[in-house]
């Protein structure tokens, strides 16, 4: 990737601003391996000046042996699209030049191995600490349409979320404006005109040792809508010190994607993918499991 820089400045501000969503520590990773340089030359410096008019180059990414790609957990899949399933940790794709494992790359190696030529394309993103289902579409008409039900609203979302403390509604909605700072920190306002409108429902599902399992369906659909939402409600999501958490029961952040809803492109069938919230979100409030249709029965409706 070749830049010419418009404003002076050192070298990682320069590439801050050439790759806006990379982390700083991504940035000195490409400085200390020598993928970059200046007018030319290789330069390693983060503090290096750098004048206006000079030529920065951002090298590929020096390619090492490594283990095959592992395949996605696929959920549904058809000629149209594949739902699958992303752990937490994973990127849904890279965000700079440097790729690494991301579910795009594993998605897209699945394509491949199932038919020659095989694409996918990216719909929608979860943050890369959140688990659960995501679709993909398999060429470009059907990534439009799908990407026209999410910006609709015709696509339902339903996430788990493991909540410090216990709301004193068991269940309501939530109403917020966010904005998001120059640092790519979102956070709530009460500016209505310089801020998004989000809002979701919420349901606790259960509660015990001062946390809350909460079925939540976003309304909306923006960045850290979620986490932000519950930290102005005085409930951030366990392991979310970013958002004021206090505890990390789980050693990851405590959300995950468990239902989405969508009309297929091709059929206009209502398409329903689930994945179940992790054992171990059950589990900190005092539950194995989620509870089975019988089990919710009252004993009048048996």
């Amino acid at each position: 990737m070749r830049h010419t820089v418009e404003a002076a400045g050192t070298l990682l501000e320069v590439l801050e601003r050439m790759h806006p969503g990379a982390s700083k520590r991504t940035l000195r990773t490409m400085l200390d391996v020598g993928r970059v340089t200046v007018d030319g030359t290789v330069e390693r410096r983060a503090k290096a000046e750098v004048p206006a008019g000079a030529t920065i180059e951002v090298g590929a990414k020096v390619s090492k042996p490594t283990k095959a790609t592992p395949g996605p957990k696929v959920l549904y899949e058809d000629e149209f699209v594949l739902v699958a399933e992303k752990p937490h940790g994973l990127l849904t794709v890279a965000t700079d030049q440097g790729a690494e494992d991301t579910l795009y790359d594993r998605a897209f190696e699945h394509a491949k191995r199932a038919r020659r030529g095989g694409r996918v394309f990216i719909v929608h993103r979860l943050d890369r600490p959140t688990s659960g289902v995501v679709v993909l579409a398999k060429d470009e008409e059907t990534k439009e349409a799908l990407q026209a039900e999410f910006a609709e609203r015709d696509v339902e979302r339903v996430y788990a979320a493991l909540v410090e403390g216990v709301p004193a509604e068991k269940e309501g909605k939530l109403v917020a404006h966010l904005k998001e700072s120059k640092s790519l920190q979102v956070y709530a306002t009460p500016d209505k005109k310089g801020g998004r409108r989000v809002a979701l429902d919420y349901r606790v599902m259960a509660e015990g040792g001062g946390y809350s399992l909460v079925e939540v369906t976003l309304e909306t659909g923006r960045k850290a809508q979620i986490r932000v939402q519950f930290a102005e409600a005085g409930h951030p999501l366990a392991g979310d010190a970013r958002y004021g958490a206090k505890t990390d029961p789980l050693g990851r952040l405590g959300l995950h994607a468990m239902r989405l809803a969508f009309d297929h492109p091709a059929t206009g069938e209502r398409i329903v993918v689930e994945s179940p919230p992790p054992k171990r979100f059950w589990s900190v409030v005092g539950g194995r499991s989620a509870p089975t249709a019988q089990e919710e029965l009252t004993p009048d409706e048996e």
